[in-house]
C-alpha cells in the first residue's frame, strides 16, 4: 500500500508475463491481506473472465466478509462472455459491494469512477455502542414442598406406587409421574394435586409459601384388599413357588374403574370401594370369590379352589371284587376334552382335582371300561372301576408230556383282542406262566418261544378263571462247542440251519448266536444242521433229529 505512482506500476507490469489464467481468489486474499489490521477498508477486483484456478471467489469473498465485516469488495467485469456476469456478481453481494459489466473502455473508466465516489462518501465504520445491561427482576423464591398420599384410618401410602399429577393456577402440569412420596421445587402460589393409586384416587389444592419446609396430604378414598390362593377352605395359602404363575382377574360390580392384579401369590390392593368379584387360574385350576372394599378399612380374602382328593381303583367284578394290581395292565383316562388326565403303570393313581363329577376311562387288555368320579372339597374319596371279566392263566410246555416252562426267557405271549368294543390295543407279557385278567370277548394268543411261534384264538368269558396251556411241538437243543487242541476260542458263533427230506440244508440259518461257551434254543420237532465257528477260525457241523418233548445237548468238537 502507497500513494498512487503510474510510473512505478508501468514498471511493475513490464516484468510480468500473462498466460492467460484468472487467479481471482488468490488475488482477493492478497488484497486483504494488504489490508490495515484493524479492520475495514474496500478492494476493487476489475476481471475480464470467470476463476480458472479451482477456487470458489464467491466463497472466498464470503471468508474474507465473516473474518473483517467492516471491509466492501467492489467488481467491475470488463468484456465479459455471455453468462460470466452472474459468477462475478456473487462476489460483490457476499462482501457488500457494488457490480459493475463494463463493455467499452468508457464504461469502464465511468465505472471506476462511480466505484471511487461511493468510496468517498462513505463513512468509515463505527465501533458498534456498547450495550447497556437490562435490568432482570429478582427471581421468585423456590421452596421445596412434601406430597404424601394418604388414606383416611390407615395413614399414608407406602407400600403401593402413586401416580401424581399437579398443575399449576394456569392449568400447566408442573409434575406428572409415579412416586410413593415425593418431594417438588415450586415457586409460592397456588396447585392442584391429584392421586391415583390402582382405581381410586383423590384431589386437592394447597398452596405454597415463602415458608420452609411445607408439607401437603392428599386424601384417597381407598380401601384395602389382600388376597391370597389356598387349594381349599381347611388348606393353608399358597406359597410364592406353589403359585408361580397365577392369572388374577377383578371384576368392579359398582361402576368402579378397572384395575390389575400383579401375579403374585398374596397381593395387597389399593382399591376403590364398592364389590368386585375376584378370579384366579393356576395350572388348569380356576376360581372366583367375591369382597366388599371399605374406605379405610383393610380386608382379607382367601381364594380356594375347592380341591379335593380321589383314589381310582380297578376292581374285577364280582362278590368280593378283587383289586386288580397288576399295574402293567392299567392305563386311566380322567375327565374330557384338553382337560383330560392320562395316568399308566399306576394300580391306584391318587388325583387333586377341583369338586364335581368326573368321567373315568379305564383301559385293560385293550379295552375300555368306563365309570365315574366324585370329587369333594376337602375330602379324600375312593372312585371303583368294576371290570367284568375273568382271568386267563397261562403256561407253556415243549409237548403234551413235558413240564411246563419255568424261564421267563422262554415264553413272550401276545394279546390281542378280536372284535371288542371300543378302542383296543395288544397286551405283550414276557413271562413263563403269566395270570391275566380279561375283559369278557374274543382273544387272540400268541406265544413266541424261541424261534418256534404259536397262534390261538380264545374266548373269555365273564368272571371265568381259565387255564391255558400252550404245546409247542418243539425241543429245547443245548450245542457245545470243544476245541480238539488250545487254548478255549474267546467267541463262538453257532448257526442252526433247518434240513429237507433230502438232508440239505436252508440258504439261511433260523437260529444264530455268538457264545463264549454254550448255546441253547427252542426249535421246531424236525431234523437240523448245527455249525459252530470259532474266533480261532476252528469249525465243528453235525446234524440232529428232535423229537417233540425232547431237551438234547449235543457236542461238538472244534478242528
Amino acid at each position: 500500500m502507497a500513494p498512487i505512482a503510474a510510473d512505478k506500476v508501468a514498471a511493475k507490469l513490464k516484468g510480468l508475463r500473462a498466460r492467460g489464467k484468472t487467479p481471482i481468489s488468490q488475488s482477493l486474499r492478497q488484497a486483504a491481506s494488504l489490508l490495515p489490521a484493524d479492520g475495514g477498508g474496500t478492494i476493487i477486483l476489475v476481471s475480464d473472465g470467470i476463476e480458472t484456478c479451482s477456487a470458489d471467489p464467491c466463497a472466498v469473498a464470503r471468508d474474507l466478509k465473516r473474518a473483517n465485516p467492516a471491509l466492501t469488495i467492489h467488481v467491475v467485469g470488463f468484456g465479459l462472455a455471455k453468462g460470466e456476469a452472474a459468477q462475478l456478481s456473487c462476489i460483490a453481494e457476499n462482501a457488500q459491494g457494488r457490480f459493475f459489466d463494463a463493455g467499452t473502455a468508457r464504461q469502464l473508466a465511468d465505472n471506476l469512477s462511480t466505484i471511487t465516489e461511493t468510496i468517498a462518501t462513505t463513512p468509515p465504520p463505527q465501533p458498534a455502542p456498547e450495550q447497556q445491561p437490562v435490568p432482570q427482576p429478582e427471581p421468585p423464591r423456590i421452596q421445596r414442598i412434601g406430597l404424601a398420599a394418604v388414606i383416611e384410618g390407615s395413614g399414608p401410602i407406602v407400600d403401593a406406587p402413586v401416580r401424581w399429577t399437579v398443575r399449576n393456577e394456569k392449568q400447566d402440569t408442573v409434575y406428572a409421574g409415579e412416586s410413593r412420596g415425593l418431594s417438588l421445587d415450586l415457586v409460592p402460589g397456588t396447585y392442584k394435586a391429584t392421586a391415583e393409586a390402582a382405581n381410586a384416587q383423590g384431589d386437592a389444592s394447597f398452596t405454597v409459601t415463602d415458608a420452609e419446609g411445607q408439607a401437603f396430604e392428599i386424601k384417597v378414598g381407598a380401601g384395602r384388599l389382600d388376597l391370597t390362593l389356598a387349594a381349599s377352605k381347611s388348606a393353608a395359602p399358597f406359597s410364592d413357588l406353589e403359585a408361580a404363575g397365577v392369572k388374577w382377574t377383578l371384576e368392579p360390580l359398582d361402576g368402579q374403574g378397572k384395575a390389575d392384579i400383579p401375579s403374585l401369590a398374596r397381593p395387597s390392593l389399593l382399591l376403590a370401594p364398592g364389590r368386585y368379584k375376584i378370579g384366579a387360574r393356576l395350572k388348569g385350576l380356576a376360581g372366583t370369590a367375591l369382597a366388599t372394599v371399605t374406605p379405610g378399612a383393610p380386608q382379607a380374602v382367601t381364594l380356594d379352589f375347592k380341591l379335593g382328593t380321589v383314589v381310582l381303583e380297578a376292581v374285577l367284578d364280582g362278590d368280593v371284587q378283587q383289586p386288580i394290581d397288576d399295574a402293567t395292565l392299567l392305563a386311566w383316562r380322567v375327565g374330557d376334552g384338553d382337560k383330560a388326565q392320562s395316568i399308566e403303570g399306576q394300580t391306584r393313581p391318587r388325583l387333586v382335582l377341583q369338586e364335581g363329577t368326573y368321567p373315568v376311562f379305564l383301559s385293560i387288555a385293550g379295552s375300555e371300561v368306563k365309570g365315574s368320579a366324585d370329587v369333594r372339597a376337602d375330602e379324600e374319596r375312593v372312585a371303583r372301576i368294576v371290570v367284568k371279566g375273568g382271568e386267563l392263566m397261562l403256561s407253556a410246555r415243549l409237548g403234551p408230556q413235558a413240564q411246563p416252562l419255568e424261564d421267563w426267557r422262554d415264553a413272550f405271549w401276545t394279546l390281542q383282542p378280536i372284535g371288542t368294543v371300543g378302542e383296543t390295543k395288544a397286551l405283550e407279557i414276557q413271562e413263563a406262566a403269566p395270570t391275566v385278567p380279561l375283559p369278557p370277548g374274543r382273544w387272540r394268543l400268541i406265544l413266541k418261544s424261541g424261534t418256534v411261534t404259536v397262534e390261538q384264538d380264545i374266548q373269555v368269558s365273564p368272571g371265568s378263571k381259565m387255564p391255558l396251556a400252550i404245546d409247542l411241538g418243539g425241543a429245547r437243543l443245548t450245542a457245545r462247542a470243544i476245541p480238539a487242541s488250545g487254548e478255549p476260542a474267546a467267541n463262538i458263533v453257532y448257526s442252526v440251519f433247518a434240513l429237507d427230506a433230502a438232508g440239505l440244508p436252508a440258504a439261511s440259518p433260523v437260529y444264530e448266536v455268538g457264545s463264549s461257551g454254550d448255546a441253547a434254543s427252542i426249535l421246531s420237532a424236525g431234523r437240523w444242521r448245527v455249525i459252530a465257528l470259532d474266533s480261532e477260525g476252528r469249525q465243528a457241523q453235525t446234524n440232529i433229529e428232535l423229537g417233540i418233548g425232547e431237551e438234547r445237548t449235543v457236542e461238538m468238537t472244534l478242528n
